[in-house]
């Protein structure tokens, strides 16, 4: 098999650079077991929702949170079907151990086909590759014009050596572009009756995380091609004419940089400003505290009541913790009686309220209930 024409050139070396970078300041920033665990879970949320975004249909933070825990509400379960699905290469691709299930081949491709594929049509269009005269089905996959239908190729034996070559064998061509290579030829051949977009993102990070080279599967593939979804598109018909894939592989490899750059800093800020700032905080705060803060990072204001439901205290525990907090400097407080919400000392919204309003802040106790 004779691989698609490509060349390494200097704009492709300085994003392979900045991908092995990123990548090596990731596996060497030790976080602690619980951070982890929610760093790699915030990573996977984030790609559901930036599946939703490429897809057309898009879902926000929050139900991209449910559908990653498996609490979707029985009436959004139809509306959330393909997250669903998604979420459940995820889980796959995180568990995947070639020497424990099928190598990389087209056996691998059709599985998870089967998986992101499940209940979006008739069982019998999942899970195979389609046959000469069948057109893929367009749903959820914005290449769809992008391809030449009626191929004369054997999909199973193209992928198998294909993958084989790439994947299997030993060679010296970097990861991140091997995956390109494969992205590219699927875009290209749309093997699959249904679900090609979807299978071939769950592809790449399901090989990513074979051999080490991601072993969280949090490779940010979907977030990576949402980030430069026409772009991408532009790349590929440029290849397409030169029968060169140059700039699809450089256009990939880009916004590749750009996002395991922004997982290198989740990583990092994570351990510089929660696990060693918590390592001082436990001296000084209990664990609804630090929680507290943690929420308050991500969320504009938190309120007494709020603060109450979600750590599952009284009122008047709610009322003296975000008090300890407030005397020793970690929070502000905003608005008087019923209107009180807390801050985080010196967020952009609280310079905003100093600036629009000239009521004097009061400490109150007495719209307790």
């Amino acid at each position: 098999m004779t691989l698609p024409k490509y060349t390494n050139t200097n704009l492709m070396i300085q994003y392979l650079i900045k991908i092995e970078l990123s990548l090596d300041r990731i596996r060497y920033t030790k976080l602690p077991k619980n951070y982890h665990e929610k760093v790699v879970q915030d990573l996977h949320i984030s790609e559901i929702m930036h599946l939703s975004m490429l897809v057309g249909e898009p879902i926000g933070l929050d139900e991209a949170e449910r559908v990653y825990l498996g609490k979707v509400l029985p009436s959004a379960r139809s509306k959330h079907l393909l997250y669903s699905n998604y979420r459940n290469a995820l889980e796959f691709a995180k568990n995947y151990d070639p020497r424990h299930f099928v190598r990389p081949s087209s056996e691998l491709i059709l599985h998870l086909n089967k998986l992101v594929s499940n209940r979006l049509s008739e069982d019998w269009e999942s899970g195979r590759f389609r046959n000469f005269s069948e057109k893929p089905v367009p749903f959820y996959d914005d290449w769809y014009k992008l391809r030449d239908y009626y191929t004369s190729v054997n999909f199973e034996q193209y992928f198998d050596e294909l993958l084989d070559l790439l994947i299997n064998r030993p060679n010296r061509i970097q990861p991140t572009i091997r995956y390109a290579l494969i992205l590219y030829e699927i875009i290209d051949k749309a093997p699959l009756l249904i679900a090609n977009q979807l299978t071939s993102i769950a592809l790449l990070v399901t090989l990513s995380k074979e051999k080490e080279f991601d072993q969280y599967a949090t490779f940010p593939i979907v977030k990576a091609i949402q980030f430069i979804s026409k772009e991408i598109v532009e790349a590929y018909k440029l290849s397409k004419s030169r029968r060169d894939v140059t700039p699809f592989i450089e256009a990939f490899l880009y916004a590749m940089s750009i996002q395991i750059r922004e997982q290198e800093d989740i990583y990092t800020n994570t351990l510089e400003n929660k696990v060693k700032k918590h390592g001082d905080l436990k001296d000084k705060l209990n664990n609804r505290q630090i929680k507290a803060l943690d929420h308050l990072e991500h969320t504009k204001s938190v309120t007494r009541e709020e603060y109450s439901k979600m750590m599952g205290v009284s009122f008047m525990t709610a009322y003296r913790d975000l008090q300890d907090l407030l005397i020793q400097g970690f929070i502000e407080q905003m608005g008087v009686g019923r209107g009180t919400h807390y801050l985080i000392k010196g967020s952009p919204d609280e310079e905003m309220e100093d600036k629009n309003t000239d009521k004097e802040k009061l400490e109150v106790f007495s719209d307790l209930d």
